[in-house]
């Protein structure tokens, strides 16, 4: 199994890797972004791809990484790409393990503010009184 890290915040990124990597996974980062303080010279990296955006890297995941009965593990920093994944869990969901809530788009609905607020209330648990106000 590889293990994949797709990401753009270098502080994130490089805990992901430090930790994986000292217990024997060097991951495969995938970098959004031209900057010079990406992650590609860390002794635990065994791979780095550059990409454009997160669209771009998630085309990259699937034309170099996806492997008929085979599952990587794949990690991410941000909730920008946890979305995208999770947009595209039908595509992804056979090549990989990652955060998600069993089908697309149904991960970014819970991430919602205001859902995650009526979802914990509906369980009974007390929130703090709050108002959505729309813009005009």
């Amino acid at each position: 199994m590889k293990n994949i890290i797709i990401g753009r915040n270098f502080g994130n990124v490089l805990g992901q890797i430090r930790n994986f990597g000292e217990v024997g996974m060097n991951p495969i980062v995938i970098w959004f972004g031209n900057d010079e303080h990406s992650p590609k010279d860390s002794k635990y990296v065994s791979g780095f791809f550059e990409v454009g955006s997160i669209e771009e890297g998630v085309d990259l995941l699937l034309n170099k990484f996806a492997e008929k009965g085979e599952k990587h593990l794949l990690s991410t920093d941000n909730d920008g790409f946890v979305m995208e994944l999770n947009n595209r869990f039908d595509e992804l969901s056979e090549y990989f393990y990652f955060y998600n809530a069993g089908s697309n788009g149904r991960l970014s609905e819970m991430m919602e503010k205001e859902n995650l607020c009526n979802l914990a209330h509906d369980v009974g648990l007390r929130i703090p009184q709050s108002e959505l106000v729309k813009k005009r």
